[in-house]
C-alpha cells in the first residue's frame, strides 16, 4: 500500500478512525533572562513532555520553560512553578 494510503491507527496518539494528530499541538518553549530562546512543536503530549525534561534539564542560565496545548490555550507545566 503506497506511505500516503497507509492507516497509521493504532500508533501513540492516532485515533480510532486513523487520524493523525496537530502537529503543532503542544508547544514547549525555553527562555533565558525573559527571552524566548528554543520553541518545538510536537503532536504528542508524551513527546512533548520529554523534551519539557530534556530543556529543564539544559543548564541554561536563569531558565524557564512552558508546556502549553494550543489546541485549548492551557500551560500543562511550567518550571520552575510559579508561586
Amino acid at each position: 500500500m503506497p506511505d500516503r494510503l497507509r492507516s497509521h491507527e493504532g500508533q501513540e496518539g492516532v485515533s480510532r478512525r486513523g487520524e493523525v494528530p496537530d502537529p503543532s499541538r503542544y508547544h514547549v518553549t525555553l527562555f533565558s533572562a525573559g527571552r524566548p530562546i528554543q520553541h518545538g512543536w510536537w503532536p504528542l503530549e508524551s513527546t512533548a513532555r520529554g523534551k519539557f525534561r530534556d530543556w529543564v534539564g539544559s543548564g541554561v542560565a536563569d531558565a524557564r520553560v512552558t508546556l502549553v496545548d494550543e489546541a485549548t490555550g492551557e500551560t500543562l507545566d511550567e518550571w520552575p512553578e510559579e508561586g
